[in-house]
């Protein structure tokens, strides 16, 4: 079992200060940096890596040395993880900073490299967890690149969080329908993954219950938040089940990961939504190194999504 760090409210109240200046720090320095040239550098589980990626990277290092500069514990970034071992000592390593210091990449790397730049659709991720679970995080926080906005949440209660936009309070009574369209728009979250057939299975049993499914915008953070702006009213993600190894028996495809979607899961369920796994369980028990087969949705859609996935599910986990 993973030892969970104590945090008290002034603690917590803290991170989520810091929290929110590192995500707009570094998401400002990347929209103002003006790149040469940016290029592929290699791939990770079906991830193209970029140049962009190591300058995000950078720019995130230098933003927690200047926002938390004592933190003490694990730093769990996308593609390379690593510890602070300096400052750790055996009772803090249970403290965690899952990081995503660039999702989006595709689609930043595009919108900087083209003839006329424009603002990506791409987000800076931080949450802090008070353990090496997703169920212990206790803030988490995005700066969207394309808007220049922070969503945000702390931890107050048992499975309770409060969120933020640009540090006002968010209503989840004012986010828990759809608004100004009949019909309900889902997120099938496919990327980087080969298998399309099973995506379009998926797709077909959503259709089959009254659902309109999307691709979605290449970052699964900007999903999720393109549900509380209203542009979609699920996000679904069953890539954990669509497996692929090389002749080493080493993963090949893309699935979702803590680090994808940590900073903005705790503003989702600040914002009322409801979030399970594809078998509509808690996904507090997953952990860094778990890939996630996710749900998150308005919760009056919950148990039609569920029923109409359950098939596939109990297929795909023979």
């Amino acid at each position: 079992m993973n030892k969970v760090a104590k945090l008290t409210e002034r603690d917590t109240q803290a991170y989520l200060f810091s929290i929110e200046k590192i995500v707009k720090d570094v998401g400002k320095t990347l929209l103002e940096t003006n790149f040469k040239e940016i290029s592929d550098t290699h791939t990770y589980n079906g991830h193209e890596s970029s140049t962009l990626d190591e300058t995000a990277r950078e720019l995130m290092q230098n933003a927690i040395e200047r926002y938390l500069p004592l933190f003490q514990g694990i730093i769990r970034c996308e593609l390379r993880p690593f510890k602070k071992t300096s400052l750790e000592s055996p009772k803090d390593e249970s403290l965690c900073l899952i990081i995503d210091e660039l999702d989006g990449t595709t689609n930043t790397k595009r919108a900087f490299s083209g003839a006329i730049r424009t603002r990506p659709v791409a987000s800076i991720s931080v949450a802090l967890s008070a353990s090496e679970n997703i169920g212990d995080i206790a803030v988490g926080a995005v700066f969207t690149l394309d808007t220049d906005d922070i969503f945000s949440s702390m931890k107050v209660g048992r499975e309770l969080f409060l969120a933020f936009h640009n540090g006002r309070i968010l209503d989840p009574q004012k986010l828990k329908y759809t608004q100004g369209d009949s019909k309900k728009r889902v997120c099938v979250a496919g990327y980087s993954n080969s298998h399309r057939k099973k995506k379009a299975e998926l797709e077909d049993a959503l259709w089959t219950r009254g659902f309109r499914p999307y691709e979605g915008c290449r970052a699964s953070s900007m999903d999720v938040i393109n549900i509380i702006r209203n542009g979609f009213d699920a996000y679904i993600d069953m890539r954990h089940f669509w497996s692929t190894k090389d002749e080493r028996g080493e993963e090949k495809e893309s699935m979702l990961q803590a680090y994808d979607i940590a900073g903005v899961l705790p503003t989702a369920i600040g914002c009322g939504l409801a979030v399970t796994d594809a078998e509509g369980n808690n996904v507090a028990k997953y952990t860094l190194r778990d890939t996630i087969p996710l749900i998150i949705a308005r919760a009056d859609i919950l148990e039609t999504i569920l029923t109409a996935t359950r098939p596939l599910v109990s297929e795909w986990s023979r």
